[in-house]
């Protein structure tokens, strides 16, 4: 299931990126794994599926897989947030409730969520594609 989801993800990135070769593209992930793979492992496959119609140089100037934590502060012309499935983005730890020790509350966790996900949507100048699947959309997309 996963390697099938995977494949999608890697198919719609791949065919943005084709149609768009000189523009500044994230594609950015909640966390360092993306459909229980590390992110590194997602970068190299993409990169070698774009091998096919740009030069090396050319995704290595434009192209950039990352998280949405070391996206802050950055812009890119297009934006694909990856996985935005409910416990994916937002992400909720049942031990999230042992911080209501510290003054820390489960809608403290919300919020911070909620602005995660707002870094990661103010990432695009021109264009932003939010993925995810339908029977497991995050509360954050709206119909």
């Amino acid at each position: 299931y996963k390697l099938y989801e995977k494949a999608k993800y890697l198919k719609i990135c791949t065919r943005i990126i084709k149609n768009n070769k000189n523009k500044r593209i994230f594609i950015l992930s909640r966390g360092n794994q993306i459909l229980g793979k590390e992110i590194e492992e997602f970068q190299r496959a993409l990169k070698r599926i774009c091998q096919t119609f740009m030069t090396e140089e050319e995704y290595v100037n434009n192209v950039f897989v990352k998280t949405v934590h070391t996206a802050k502060g950055e812009e890119a012309d297009i934006v694909i947030l990856l996985n935005v499935n409910q416990g994916v983005f937002p992400v909720y730890n049942p031990n999230n409730d042992l911080f209501q020790i510290f003054g820390y509350s489960s809608i403290d966790t919300v919020e911070d969520e909620e602005r995660l996900y707002y870094v990661a949507i103010t990432r695009a100048k021109h264009e932003l594609y939010v993925l995810y699947e339908q029977s497991k959309k995050s509360s954050f997309i709206l119909d």
